[in-house]
């Protein structure tokens, strides 16, 4: 049986007064997660023809800035409230953990093939699952230990070491996955205490002052067809905020997690049409890896809360 809840894209709603309860959509918040897919693609091009004239940090910056331009209307029309107190310190932690991410992992697509960056992002529920156990002191059992393990074995195949070099942009996007955790930490609770709109326009608000700070170290005056590219980019990544926060409300992470599958594949195909990259063997192996070890540790952790729940109604 599939409980209601509240909508959570009707809570800030232009004129609503009430949120509107209706079940939860599994199938709705696959769809989300399949169009964040594909803007995250069209983000890559963005960035990969963006990098051909300013630095990866100053894109960042245009990513989040063209996208308080287009939230601007929405946000002075509804007049958004100033969450309390605990979501407004969840709003900057995960304002500062996606912001870190964002520079390095945009940092790591311009020094290393598309698939190589997107695969080792596949970490990030691993990672998540490492700090859950760390700093939530939830019960991590021996299965979801050894999926971890396995799962930084598909990275040792991703990064070939001793056949590859592991330069900086391997170590970029690792860092960026830690940083990404963070997000997914704190995204969640959001996602279901705020409205869709509110959970991306709060976010766009406190990253773009964040953004600033390192893109004025490397600043260059963006080109007209750069300025073109960059504005893509804000668009996609407003988009793909959006469909990602909506799919994390209308579904569970053990529900939405296979279909992190269709974003790789929709990675690889811009790494190989748009940019010529081949796809290595050992790095779809490890891709195949780590994405396998990140589902079984989504589905495994889904079934102790189910567990869990059932036990605590039971009479």
């Amino acid at each position: 049986m599939r409980a209601d809840r509240t909508d959570p894209a009707a809570v800030d709603a232009p004129g609503a007064t009430t949120a509107i309860v209706l079940p939860e959509h599994p199938i709705k918040g696959a769809f989300w997660m399949i169009a964040a897919g594909v803007a995250g693609a069209a983000m890559i091009v963005c960035i990969r023809h963006a990098a051909e004239d300013v630095h990866a940090f100053e894109i960042a910056f245009f990513r989040c800035f063209f996208a308080l331009i287009l939230l601007l209307p929405w946000i002075v029309k509804t007049e958004i409230a100033v969450p309390p107190k605990g979501q407004l310190k969840l709003h900057l932690l995960r304002a500062f953990c996606l912001v870190a991410a964002m520079l390095l992992s945009f940092w790591a697509l311009i020094l290393i093939p598309v698939l190589d960056a997107t695969a080792l992002a596949y970490t990030t529920p691993l990672f998540a699952t490492v700090g859950a156990a760390l700093f939530l002191k939830e019960t991590v059992g021996i299965r979801r230990w050894l999926a971890i393990a396995v799962g930084f074995a598909g990275v040792l195949a991703i990064v070939r070491p001793g056949f590859a070099e592991i330069g900086l942009g391997v170590a970029l996007a690792l860092v960026s996955a830690v940083f990404a955790a963070g997000d997914w930490l704190t995204l969640k609770p959001l996602s279901r205490r705020a409205s869709t709109w509110s959970v991306v326009a709060w976010l766009t608000l406190l990253a773009t002052p964040m953004t600033l700070i390192p893109a004025l170290f490397v600043w260059k005056a963006p080109g007209l067809a750069t300025v073109g590219w960059l504005f893509g980019l804000g668009v996609a990544a407003t988009l793909g905020q959006f469909a990602a926060t909506r799919a994390f409300a209308l579904a569970d992470i053990s529900f939405l997690s296979p279909f992190n599958f269709l974003h790789l594949i929709f990675f690889a195909a811009v790494g190989w049409l748009a940019f010529g990259e081949p796809v290595h063997s050992l790095t779809a192996l490890g891709a195949a890896v780590v994405l396998a070890a990140a589902v079984y540790v989504a589905q495994r952790e889904a079934y102790l809360k189910r567990k869990e729940a059932a036990a605590v109604q039971a009479p």
